[in-house]
């Protein structure tokens, strides 16, 4: 079957699909992750399990940064909340390239470019006052490769992915 035929197919078969079926693929694939996340090679979907010991609320007040270290780009991010009611009073993202020896090198080249990239960050923030200064900052940092996570605050690296492969890296994340 040529490209044009294989398209009109998949088409056909998408304006056909009833409820019922789309509901058995919903069912069939909950099947597929639980036995993913029951078992190494449960499924064929790879899994890992993931901690979460609490969601926000609503209620968060100040100031909040997050990494996200994935991909060709670092992306480092501030945002104030207001609490109850007041939702985001101001947001700041960056997005950083990745220099393509970082992604190869060594892994302490890749975390000193984190480490100075944030810095450089948090000296921008615009309100120098003393409260602003001394009030506590909460940090995340998505790290978008397979990790094996032992409990909420750590982990250890399956293997890089998207391009990276720092050889000498022994990622553990621990709290």
């Amino acid at each position: 079957m040529g490209k044009v035929g294989f398209g009109v197919a998949v088409g056909c078969a998408v304006v056909a699909t009833s409820i019922g079926r789309l509901k058995q693929v919903v069912d069939a694939m909950a099947v597929e992750m639980h036995a993913g996340l029951a078992s190494d090679g449960g499924s064929k979907l790879k899994m890992l399990l993931t901690f979460i010991d609490n969601l926000p609320d609503g209620n968060e007040k100040g100031t909040y940064y997050a990494l996200d270290l994935g991909g060709t780009n670092f992306r480092v991010l501030r945002v104030r909340l207001g609490g109850r009611g007041s939702m985001i009073l101001s947001h700041q993202v960056e997005r950083h390239p990745i220099p393509q020896e970082l992604m190869s090198g060594t892994s302490e080249d890749l975390f000193d470019f984190i480490a100075r990239t944030l810095k450089q960050f948090v000296e921008q923030e615009d309100d120098d006052s003393e409260q602003k200064i001394k009030e506590k900052k909460e940090l995340g940092f998505t790290f978008s490769f397979p990790v094996r996570q032992m409990s909420v605050s750590s982990g250890i690296l399956v293997m890089w992915t998207q391009g990276f492969s720092v050889e000498d890296a022994v990622i553990v994340l621990h709290q």
